[in-house]
């Protein structure tokens, strides 16, 4: 969904409800927000339960070193190499380097991986928000009102200076983050959710038409990633498929919006021939090589990963 999206982004040339439809794959980040927040759920209530028995502390520490290499490792060694040819044949300042790499560069100037620059802060407050959704009795009310808090503080009224902008425009989507891990109790104990909790959900899909400046796409992510997982339980080749985009889903969406910037300031005339018409070349030249790469990397970052993981906890 994600990578459909970025054809929009890329300027792939398509019919306007064609466009439309594309636009809408965003909610691929919506969806993975929601997982991230299901996943960390599950690794928090394995790493609070296994403390119950050792040093709180020592497990959270242990917990957020795992976390953020999961994340980092692959960052690094895509975005670095990125960098250094921004910074070589392009106008990127060194100031600007260093704050990509410290993943501020969203939220400085707006660009970047933006994605990375948000889910390292929902990170660090993630055991706060665990504690929050799952040691309360009211734990859906708590749900709601964190998100109706980020709803209506990120709702676009008027204009803001770039930096607040970049805020908002990225903590909009967080709701999505808050319903998985409010969710992931249940999942994991395969217990039901009773249906009133849903009723809220159909009276903000009503606050959405009186207040458009709201973001509400979060509201069918539950019922939509049913929906897909539905799908995937009947077509095997669609688990197969899922499976392998959802090992490198973190580089492939880095190779993409990495070799997206690099492929739309290159030439694409060739012998004469001009191969940039409609950038269908250009974009479907970045998806088969920003998967390749992803793939490579990922084999990469796990091995990292392991390395990193015998030096922090086994030496």
């Amino acid at each position: 969904m994600i990578l459909l999206c970025h054809s929009v982004g890329n300027n792939v040339t398509m019919p306007y409800f064609l466009e439309k439809i594309a636009i809408q794959g965003n909610i691929g980040v919506d969806i993975f927000l929601f997982l991230s927040g299901l996943g960390l759920s599950y690794s928090l209530n394995k790493t609070t339960s296994n403390c119950q028995i050792c040093n709180y502390r020592k497990g959270m520490i242990s917990w957020y070193i795992k976390r953020y290499l999961r994340i980092l490792l692959p960052y690094y060694i895509l975005t670095i190499p990125y960098l250094i040819y921004k910074m070589q044949f392009s106008s990127m300042s060194l100031a600007q380097g260093l704050s990509s790499l410290l993943t501020f560069e969203y939220w400085e100037y707006g660009s970047g991986a933006w994605f990375i620059s948000l889910i390292v802060i929902l990170y660090a407050v993630a055991p706060l928000l665990y504690r929050i959704l799952n040691n309360s009795k009211q734990k859906w009310i708590a749900c709601y009102t964190i998100c109706i808090f980020l709803m209506f503080i990120c709702a676009d009224t008027n204009p803001k200076p770039s930096v607040l902008n970049n805020i908002y425009l990225a903590f909009q989507r967080v709701p999505s983050f808050i319903v998985g891990m409010s969710i992931a109790n249940n999942v994991k104990n395969n217990k039901s959710i009773n249906a009133l909790v849903f009723i809220p959900i159909v009276l903000y899909s009503l606050f959405s038409y009186i207040f458009p400046v709201c973001y509400t796409k979060w509201l069918i992510v539950l019922p939509l990633t049913l929906l897909l997982s539905l799908l995937l339980s009947i077509f095997n080749y669609l688990r197969i498929i899922s499976a392998f985009f959802g090992m490198i889903s973190l580089e492939s969406y880095l190779t993409n919006i990495y070799l997206g910037d690099i492929f739309n300031h290159k030439s694409w005339i060739v012998f004469g021939t001009d191969l940039s018409y409609g950038h269908y070349i250009e974009y479907l030249s970045v998806l088969i090589a920003g998967i390749f790469i992803a793939f490579i990397f990922n084999e990469i970052s796990e091995k990292l990963f392991r390395t990193t993981n015998l030096f922090f906890f086994y030496k």
